[in-house]
């Protein structure tokens, strides 16, 4: 029975330290993220997702694949200099896929002032063969009513 208590708490231990993983290296990932997209570099951000990952954003067709959201991320850049913040609300994870929910401000660097852009996402991210994570779904969606 003591075998059966110890092999419980270890399995509870280890999913316990999966979790906090996770938390870290999706921490790490939004790093990444936020520094492609306030640098306007498209090529890199898209790095982070699958091959067919989908991207969806508010007021936007749906996209499928990886070049298609560099030309997405392209346009959204074309806006002008901006810069992004990104945090996780809630993170959820299910075998090889985890889901991100989160919020997102996008500040818009104009002449006089800073427009600033308020929304939500919920993204699943994916893990790979080579036991990296990526992001397959990417759902955007603004805070503000329109």
């Amino acid at each position: 029975m003591y075998r059966l208590y110890s092999l419980i708490i270890l399995l509870c231990i280890s999913s316990l330290a999966t979790a906090q993983d996770l938390k870290l290296l999706v921490k790490q990932k939004n790093m990444k993220y936020m520094e492609h997209f306030n640098a306007g570099d498209a090529e890199n951000l898209s790095k982070l997702y699958t091959e067919d990952a989908l991207y969806s954003m508010d007021g936007f067709p749906l996209v499928k694949g990886r070049e298609a959201i560099i030309e997405q991320l392209k346009l959204e850049m074309s806006a002008g200099p901006a810069s992004i913040v990104l945090k996780t609300v809630d993170l959820q994870r299910d075998n090889k896929t985890a889901t991100e929910t989160g919020t997102w401000v996008v500040t818009i660097k104009e002449e006089n002032t800073d427009i600033k852009i308020n929304g939500n996402y919920l993204v699943v991210w994916e893990q790979q063969d080579n036991k990296d994570w990526l992001i397959s779904r990417d759902l955007i969606n603004l805070s503000e009513k329109h």
